[in-house]
C-alpha cells in the first residue's frame, strides 16, 4: 500500500480477490500437481484451507496432526472437491486421520450425491466423468487405485463420509 493513501472499500475488495485467487492456486497446486515423495505439513494445509474458506459457502477442518505424504493430501483435496459438489447450499468438510485411514466428511443443510461422476469410484464400471467440472472424480479414482486404497462411502440425509 502506498504511504499516505487511505484504504478504501475498493482496495479491500481487490485485496480479498487476490488472496482468494492465491488460495485457489495453492489448493490446485496440491490437488493437481505431481505428488512425488514429498510431505506436506499441517500448517501449510490449514493456511490454504482457511484462505479458501473466506468468502466461500464451505468451511474446512483439517484435524490431522503432523506431516503427511503429499499423495494423501492430494487425494483429500480432490475428495474435498468431489464432496463440494454434494453441498449446493454450502457446508462443512472435515478431514481426519483414524489409525492408518483417512476419514473425510461433508455436512450441510442439503446433500446431493448423485450423477454419473460418482460412478468413477465403482470398480465394476469403467465409466469416467465426461466434463471438465467432473475431472476431480476421475483423478481421485485413479490416484486411489495407484495407492491401492479403496474408497468406501456412507451417507445420511445431512452427512456423507468417505474413508480410504
Amino acid at each position: 500500500m502506498l504511504s499516505g493513501t487511505e484504504r478504501t472499500p475498493e482496495i479491500d475488495l481487490i485485496a480479498e480477490s487476490v488472496e482468494s485467487a492465491n488460495a485457489r492456486l495453492r489448493f490446485f497446486r496440491l490437488a493437481y500437481g505431481a505428488a512425488g515423495q514429498q510431505r506436506v505439513g499441517r500448517g501449510e494445509v490449514t493456511r490454504i484451507l482457511a484462505a479458501l474458506a473466506r468468502g466461500s459457502r464451505h468451511s474446512y477442518d483439517w484435524s490431522a496432526e503432523g506431516d503427511h505424504p503429499r499423495d494423501e493430501v492430494k487425494a483429500i483435496f480432490l475428495l474435498f472437491q468431489c464432496l463440494e459438489t454434494t453441498l449446493p447450499l454450502g457446508g462443512r468438510l472435515v478431514a481426519r486421520k483414524v489409525d492408518e485411514s483417512w476419514v473425510v466428511s461433508a455436512e450441510g443443510p442439503r446433500l446431493r450425491a448423485d450423477g454419473p461422476a460418482w460412478r468413477a469410484f465403482d470398480p465394476r464400471t469403467d465409466l469416467r466423468p465426461g466434463t471438465a467440472a467432473e475431472v476431480q472424480f476421475a483423478l481421485l479414482a485413479d490416484l486411489l487405485g495407484d495407492l491401492g486404497r479403496p474408497l468406501a462411502f456412507s451417507a445420511t440425509p445431512q452427512r456423507i463420509e468417505a474413508r480410504f
